[in-house]
């Protein structure tokens, strides 16, 4: 059970970026009053997820330029000031009059199109609806595009990204192809084109695109993590470590990053490093379910005794359900074992119940295993 997490990072919009908030008062929030609620300013955009709208966008540490921010582009944000967005994956403050939340996003291009059919538009609201989960809508916005002329390497490799969230496989690789044929640099493509490579068991090529694009961009973050992942899954665990901590280098508030390396660290037995990675991982991205999960297996089924904490991995774990609705296996089998690391045997019991009817079958017989330890008294205990 575990984490096989790559990350896309799309051409024109849907930069994936992480809030940096504190684990404890996003996660696990204490209650409030009404009269605090009250008082509380609403936030720009109720998810931080911001497009920009404009083309002549800037970001700005101080007075200093940090260059364009591109028309269309998805980013998430984790501070506003004054007007200003701060936004973590270009280390820059925005201004809040060139972009929209993303929940206003479609209605904004909407307005435009209109007053006149516009395939950029239809590009830059096909990825507001992709970041949003509305897939197949942005699968048509892209084809509608191109079928009115726009033949940029980003609107196929826009449209590949909608093909590989359908699972269609062979036609996001058809795209990604066709933007590498319109622009042999594009880094973002060979970078997709390897998420489908790995998708496809093919993962020597996945290897090879994902190094051609941090030849292309050596500061490509997102490259370096799926590297990282494929290295993992190939056994190169020293390998992927330093293409997960060279992705951090180059993007400081990678969630992802931090739990693929985690993950990585457990491989190898380095527990304490690995918590330490957790850590950063869910305090950057509150919203990551498999952040949690991840750390929460950890810290109730880990070997060495002074890395359990059978407490912290219930809060840990049942916060990784409450965000998924409770509809996923892998983690409420997790917090089984973070219940019966307690000693609350009678609820791990229930709970591995519910979990192995929402696992698959190739998960079962080990959930079926650990249910059988839980009904004896005794806690799982991942082998060394």
């Amino acid at each position: 059970m575990r984490l096989n997490r790559q990350v896309k990072h799309v051409a024109i919009v849907f930069v994936k970026s992480a809030i940096f908030l504190n684990f404890v008062n996003s996660a696990l929030a204490v209650e409030e009053t009404v009269e605090t609620k009250k008082a509380e300013k609403q936030p720009f955009s109720a998810s931080h997820t911001i497009q920009v709208t404009t083309d002549d966008a800037e970001g700005f540490l101080g007075e200093k330029s940090q260059g364009k921010v591109p028309l269309g582009t998805v980013y998430r944000y984790t501070e506003e000031k004054d007007g200003w967005l701060f936004v973590p994956r270009v280390n820059a403050w925005v201004r809040s009059d060139q972009v929209v939340p993303i929940e206003r996003s479609e209605s904004h291009f909407n307005a435009i199109l209109n007053e006149k059919p516009n395939a950029e538009a239809l590009q830059h609201r096909g990825v507001a609806r992709l970041a949003q989960n509305e897939t197949a809508k942005a699968l048509e916005d892209f084809t509608e595009a191109i079928r009115l002329g726009l033949t940029t390497s980003s609107v196929f490799v826009n449209r590949g990204n909608a093909y590989y969230q359908l699972n269609d496989f062979r036609a996001a690789m058809d795209d990604y192809n066709r933007a590498i044929e319109i622009d042999v640099e594009n880094s973002l493509a060979y970078n997709n084109r390897a998420l489908v490579w790995a998708a496809m068991g093919n993962l020597d090529r996945a290897i090879e695109d994902t190094t051609h694009a941090i030849r292309l961009n050596p500061r490509y973050a997102e490259a370096y993590n799926n590297r990282g992942v494929t290295l993992r899954k190939q056994g190169d665990i020293d390998k992927a470590i330093r293409d997960y901590t060279e992705a951090i280098h180059h993007f400081e508030s990678y969630g992802d990053a931090y739990a693929n390396r985690g993950y990585a660290r457990v491989q190898l037995g380095d527990y304490a490093d690995a918590l330490q990675d957790y850590y950063q991982a869910v305090t950057i991205s509150p919203g990551s379910p498999q952040a949690f999960n991840d750390a929460a297996w950890l810290m109730a089924t880990c070997p060495d005794e002074e890395f359990r904490n059978g407490e912290r991995a219930v809060e840990y774990a049942k916060y990784a359900c409450e965000l998924t609705k409770h509809q996923n296996g892998e983690y409420v089998d997790t917090l089984a074992a973070a219940l019966a690391e307690t000693g609350d045997f009678e609820s791990a019991v229930k709970t591995e119940e519910q979990a192995i009817t929402l696992l698959d079958q190739d998960s079962r017989e080990a959930a079926e295993a650990r249910l059988q330890l839980f009904k004896d008294g005794k806690p799982f205990r991942v082998a060394r």
